[in-house]
């Protein structure tokens, strides 16, 4: 599902962090109207996963595979905060994360939870 894919970071997209210069690093993870070259700025990312969320048409349950940005930015747009607060949310890869919808509103139950068997 396109929508919901990752950040796009364009040219970008594999490199180390090292290999980026400090500024535009900085820019990256400060600014969030910044865009890598060919890549999208993190309001940009955040408004794709909010539009997918509001115009999403689901019926009983739905399981999504998603990365860590993804479900981060799904969060925010549940809770209604802005491109900035992402970097305050921790979600590490492979755990659960469940969002519920009644009535048209989101609501988020439960976030970055391990999976059954881990210590």
């Amino acid at each position: 599902m396109p929508a919901l894919c990752d950040r796009a970071y364009g040219a970008w997209h594999g490199q180390a962090l090292r290999d980026i210069a400090a500024e535009k690093l900085a820019a990256l993870l400060q600014d969030t109207d910044f865009a890598p070259p060919g890549g999208e700025s993190a309001r940009q990312f955040q408004a794709r996963i909010g539009a997918w969320a509001e115009g999403a048409d689901l019926h009983g349950t739905a399981l999504f595979l998603a990365r860590p940005a993804v479900v981060r930015a799904m969060a925010v747009h549940v809770l209604g905060g802005n491109s900035a607060l992402p970097q305050k949310l921790d979600c590490a890869p492979a755990t659960l994360s469940l969002f519920t919808r009644q009535g048209g509103d989101w609501r988020l139950r439960m976030m970055g939870a391990p999976l059954g068997g881990e210590n």
